[in-house]
């Protein structure tokens, strides 16, 4: 096993299975699955210890397909930080000032300010919490000797949306969430337009597109084998030598010899998994889950080109946008 790198085992959680009466006996339907109830069916957290680096959490993320780690310290008993690949970007992006990867600390980079919650707590309790703080996880955890907290599990927007069809009590349209306001880039661009989208824009994907026809998407994910090779280049910028539009409006002043780095081509994913406005939400959230994928392209058929059958983007449903609808569906304070 690699130094600094373990998986929590956990022990077994001992869950209430007395079925949720009304004053009849009669059944009732239990709309807030606790946060208990997911974690017995999910694997190991994935951790690393604070003193690992960038280096091994970007291999630790590549190795599992994961996009976050938990990190540790004192002899890995108690959460401290959680990395997620959007920070690495972010690092290669903005500069590693002249340090290797294998040089920057993960607890110069990760996030202290975690967001926790406990087990007897509903998914959808958890939904809003990771909408109302702007995150896509909350660590479960629980008290030790000394009031220390004692991480259990983790929740992501991945169980939210697994659980959204069955916990959704509305009949909502991809339509009905998506964004309407997409970033792109043509197969043609440089990579680096691509990444100052996501690290500016606070954004996991841009969507790749010719002629207005979704052809490819790029993910934050998609960016960390690659971290390596694009960040020489990347130290060279400051970001206010760019205009954030989607396409660009202005051309970006490159340097000779520029020309020769990544294009969008040559790392978009090409076997795209699209869906249109008036398909059922709950259609959407189960593509996302059966193909592993974050977000969906939103499409719809280009009437000036019917002859062609050519599909035209017209927005993007991501897990972010299904965890606000079942919130919206559930209303309740927390």
């Amino acid at each position: 096993m690699q130094e600094g790198f373990y998986a929590i085992r956990r022990p077994p959680i001992m869950l209430n299975i007395t079925p949720h009466t009304d004053d009849s006996g009669k059944m009732k339907h239990h709309s807030a699955t606790e946060v208990g109830d997911v974690l017995k069916d999910k694997g190991d957290v994935v951790t690393l210890e604070n003193t690992g680096t960038l280096y091994e959490a970007r291999n630790l993320m590549m190795r599992y397909s994961i996009s976050r780690l938990i990190i540790f310290q004192d002899n890995r008993k108690y959460p401290v930080g959680i990395i997620t690949e959007k920070d690495i970007v972010r690092v290669l992006y903005r500069g590693t000032h002249g340090r290797r990867l294998d040089e920057i600390t993960v607890n110069e980079v990760m996030s202290k300010n975690l967001v926790t919650g406990d087990k007897n707590e509903s998914v959808i309790a958890c939904a809003k919490k990771m909408i109302d703080r702007k995150v896509s996880s909350i660590l479960i955890v629980e008290a030790t000797v000394g009031n220390k907290s004692a991480i259990v599990g983790i929740i992501t927007k991945t169980d939210i949306v697994r659980r959204y069809p069955s916990l959704s009590r509305k009949k909502y349209k991809v339509s009905d969430f998506m964004a309407s306001n997409v970033y792109t880039v043509v197969p043609s661009a440089l990579l680096h337009e691509a990444m100052l989208f996501m690290v500016n824009g606070n954004i996991s994907r841009v969507v790749v597109i010719e002629k207005r026809k979704p052809v490819g998407i790029i993910t934050m994910h998609d960016l960390l084998p690659i971290g390596t090779l694009v960040n020489p280049f990347f130290n060279r910028f400051e970001k206010d030598d760019f205009t954030l539009a989607s396409p660009p409006a202005v051309a970006v002043p490159l340097p000779s010899g520029v020309r020769a780095k990544l294009f969008a081509s040559d790392i978009m994913k090409t076997d795209l998994s699209i869906i249109t406005k008036d398909r059922d939400l709950n259609e959407a959230a189960t593509v996302m889950v059966e193909r592993r994928i974050s977000g969906l392209p939103v499409v719809e058929q280009n009437n000036a080109d019917a002859a062609n059958n050519e599909e035209i983007l017209i927005g993007l449903i991501t897990k972010t946008d299904i965890t606000r609808a079942l919130i919206s569906d559930n209303p309740i304070s927390i």
